[in-house]
């Protein structure tokens, strides 16, 4: 009787074993997971980091622009910037690209 247990408690052992995933499975499920935590994060980050060129590359067109040394390029692609920035209601260049008035 004592040998029977000891068998049965061998083969659940055993079938416990075959169905438990494997710490490289654990490690590679968690990975997984926290990738797709963290996708959302690194999109939102990614999204800032474009806005934030985005006003930098606006700035330095706009000063070459003030200075007369844009390129007509330089200046379709501020115009389209324009549009993509913060407004600037403070800029009269910004106001001026935007048809914005006073009032």
């Amino acid at each position: 009787m004592l040998l029977l247990c000891f068998q049965l408690s061998k083969s659940t052992l055993a079938l416990e074993k075959e169905h438990r995933p494997s710490a490289i499975q654990q490690r590679e499920q968690m990975c997984l997971e926290l990738s797709k935590s963290t996708l959302p994060l690194e999109e939102k980050h990614r999204a800032e980091l474009i806005q934030q060129k985005k006003e930098e590359l606006y700035e330095l067109i706009a000063h070459a622009y003030a200075d007369s040394t844009a390129s007509s390029l330089d200046k379709s692609l501020l115009k389209n910037l324009s549009t993509q920035v913060k407004p600037r209601l403070e800029d009269p260049q910004w106001c001026s690209i935007n048809h914005v008035q006073d009032n």
